[in-house]
């Protein structure tokens, strides 16, 4: 077998191997959920990102609002005042302790229920299908 017939024989491996591992997460799902709990589990999932992305959005428009954007912290300190770029900043340090949060609480779940977790790194279609089974 040459290098070629070799990569190729590997990659059809990678991807038999692939498609086990997701019948697999498929099968232990329906083994320790009920179909309810699955649904529940992966719209709760679903809903944890959907609010992370939503922390992210405002942290990004915070951080777009802030005036002389260009500016370090330190330069903005020199022409403003510490009590003044503290203000501005508030908005901004608001939202990054929300998107923290949203973080923390996709860990926590993840942690809790990894057959999500893994499930959720497939196609969407995976997901769906397993939340209806």
């Amino acid at each position: 077998m040459n290098t070629k017939e070799t990569d190729q024989t590997l990659e059809q491996l990678r991807s038999i191997a692939r498609s086990l591992e997701t019948l697999s997460a498929l099968q232990l799902l329906k083994t320790f959920y009920s179909a309810e709990e699955r649904q529940s589990l992966i719209a709760r999932h679903r809903q944890l990102y959907d609010e992370d992305a939503a922390a992210f959005a405002e942290l990004r428009g915070s951080q777009d609002a802030l005036p002389d954007r260009g500016l370090g912290y330190d330069a903005r300190v020199e022409k403003h005042g510490e009590e003044v770029v503290t203000q501005q900043n508030a908005p901004m340090n608001t939202a990054l302790e929300k998107r923290r949060e949203t973080l923390k609480a996709i860990d926590r779940f993840e942690a809790e229920h990894p057959l999500i977790k893994q499930l959720s790194g497939y196609a969407p279609k995976i997901v769906r299908a397993a939340a209806k089974t």
